[in-house]
């Protein structure tokens, strides 16, 4: 059981949101009175309450985006950063930056086998290597079939 902070009535604990920036993980107010102080600051101030939520959604998708580049290469946020800035943030087939809205449009490339990361790549090159399955046989039979026609 907790108090809700807004309206005082003792609720279940499953009439409040997580929260993992408090003591208990759980928001101070009930669930009820967070839908009426949103609905509330919507109606107020909707130009503010609408930057309020662009900005909540850029920081979740950016949270997003390098918790999945945690849990799928164990890359560390500030270790990807640097890639970027080592390769000056293009590609490092086409040196072209990307220029999708994201967080990092480059994609991180890597050893399929030995999960070995070889660098940050745009999305054209990145599936190119993808349907050429990383061979490098068939890269060069590309090669030879290019200069040839």
């Amino acid at each position: 059981m907790k108090q809700c902070k807004y309206c005082n009535n003792i609720k279940i604990l499953d009439e409040f949101y997580p929260h993992p920036g408090t003591k208990d993980k759980l928001r101070g107010q009930c669930k009820q009175c967070c839908t009426e102080l949103t609905r509330k600051r919507r109606k107020d101030d909707p130009e503010k309450y609408k930057q309020q939520c662009d900005l909540s959604n850029k920081k979740l998708k950016e949270y997003q985006f390098f918790w999945r580049l945690k849990k799928n290469f164990n890359l560390e946020k500030e270790t990807f950063l640097q890639m970027l800035k080592d390769q000056n943030y293009v590609c490092k087939i086409c040196n072209k930056p990307e220029n999708r809205k994201k967080t990092s449009s480059l994609s991180v490339d890597h050893n399929h086998s030995t999960g070995k990361i070889r660098g940050l790549l745009c999305d054209l090159c990145n599936k190119g290597l993808g349907h050429f399955k990383d061979d490098i046989n068939l890269l060069n039979n590309a090669i030879i079939y290019l200069n040839n026609n």
